[in-house]
């Protein structure tokens, strides 16, 4: 598109003082020797201004009122975030799935020591959103309350994070000489600032919603990830929170500057137009956030050094210690993914809980050769549909990718849940979809 590179690269300071807003803004000075100075006596007097407002009654009750907005969209996002953390989490070895049963029963009948179930009391997370969803609801431990796992530790987080945010991209502002209220800039700049402070606390949230045992509680869990860990800012768990909160609000920008600028649609003028191509470009931002998402939880649920600490898990996890980012997303590409179709698909039969069980077969199990055994007339059968199922080189790099997007759908309706709650609390707002005067 002509506007990446007549834009972007030809003027990225003029990109982004447009995106921004539609008036231009004028680029940045260089900061003087006194810039670190500037910069701490602004932050400091916006949080004094801050401390000052929540003294005051009415401010204290607006700050309430703030506090349980958000609160009420935590609890709301809190069963997708379980189901994007656990099936992000969820170790999927790549294998053909491969069912059969005798036709004198309704059991499924397996050689013996041919089962291959887990402990882990979360089956594997292949399905659709709500089917999962279901799934994680029919746990046998937690049941409904599964759902809700961690949603205090992302009201923390969310409630800090809103607070501080908007104060240092303020003092940014005013170190820059930025005239309007948010530049692309300094909100990412302020975003990667804070998130790397609050990275702690992604971190016990994720762990909080993996575990199976109750070894971490809430915010009362980062000592204990201290102690076993001596540090909560180590680089494997700092570096991703970095990237991810860069990579949000930059693309969250390029979206407003595709729908203000190059197509020319004001949030004043047409706002169910201009939310609807919102929601559009929020699958886009998606598309580009999951697999780092993914990746970070991957090395979130791992100990800092291998051999200690650790904790007892409600889903399968990969026995590899990952070094980063980029080897996360290799060796699910290379190993994961599920092929010949979904076990959570094939669970829904019309059959009475405990009369027949699916047991997924390794597709490197052999069946042999004895077909004078009722078993492997039929599992001969099986092994030839199984061969013919087999995935070429291509193929199976397709499968690792879309493992590498497997939470994509539940974040993505989490994205337009919290969206529109947003936008619906905002007070300027009540002519929601601009059907009124």
């Amino acid at each position: 598109m002509d506007f990446l590179t007549k834009g972007i690269l030809s003027d990225p300071t003029k990109f982004f003082a447009s995106s921004a807003s539609s008036t231009a803004v004028t680029p940045y000075q260089l900061p003087g020797p006194s810039s670190s100075q500037s910069l701490v006596s602004s932050a400091s007097s916006s949080a004094s201004r801050l401390y000052r407002d929540l003294l005051d009654s009415d401010q204290s009750h607006d700050f309430l009122a703030f506090a349980l907005q958000c609160y009420i969209r935590m609890l709301v996002a809190s069963p997708l975030q379980v189901l994007i953390t656990l099936s992000e989490a969820q170790y999927q070895k790549r294998e053909v799935d491969i069912y059969w049963k005798n036709d004198s029963s309704s059991d499924v009948l397996l050689p013996k020591g041919m089962s291959l179930r887990n402990d882990q009391p979360v089956a594997t997370l292949d399905g659709g959103v709500w089917l999962n969803i279901r799934n994680l609801v029919e746990t046998e431990h937690d049941g409904w309350f599964l759902l809700f796992k961690g949603h205090l530790t992302s009201f923390v987080h969310n409630v800090i994070f809103t607070a501080i945010q908007p104060t240092i991209e303020e003092g940014l502002n005013d170190l820059f000489d930025v005239y309007d209220d948010s530049h692309p800039a300094t909100l990412t700049i302020s975003q990667v600032i804070v998130g790397g402070l609050l990275s702690p606390l992604e971190l016990v949230k994720t762990r909080i919603i993996v575990q199976q045992t109750k070894k971490y509680h809430s915010v009362a869990g980062l000592p204990t990830i201290l102690a076993e860990e001596t540090s909560l800012y180590p680089l494997r768990h700092l570096i991703p929170s970095v990237i991810i909160h860069a990579v949000s609000p930059l693309l969250r920008s390029l979206s407003i500057h595709i729908i203000t600028n190059e197509l020319g649609i004001s949030e004043q003028f047409s706002p169910y137009l201009f939310r609807s191509m919102m929601c559009g470009l929020m699958m886009m931002e998606t598309l580009v956030i999951t697999p780092l998402e993914l990746a970070r939880t991957r090395i979130q649920c791992l100990p800092l050094k291998q051999g200690s600490g650790g904790f007892e898990s409600s889903v399968v996890l990969s026995g590899k210690y990952y070094n980063g980012i980029g080897n996360v997303m290799v060796s699910v590409i290379s190993e994961e993914g599920s092929v010949g179709g979904t076990s959570s698909k094939k669970k829904k039969t019309n059959v009475p809980q405990g009369d027949r069980e699916w047991t997924q077969v390794d597709s490197n199990v052999n069946f042999g050769n004895d077909f004078g055994d009722p078993w492997f007339e039929n599992a001969r059968k099986l092994e030839k549909a199984r061969d013919e199922k087999k995935l070429s080189a291509a193929g199976g790099f397709w499968v690792g990718v879309k493992s590498l997007y497997r939470g994509f759908w539940p974040r993505y309706v989490q994205r337009l849940t919290l969206y529109f709650l947003k936008e619906l609390a905002e007070p300027e707002k009540d002519d929601f979809f601009g059907i009124g005067a």
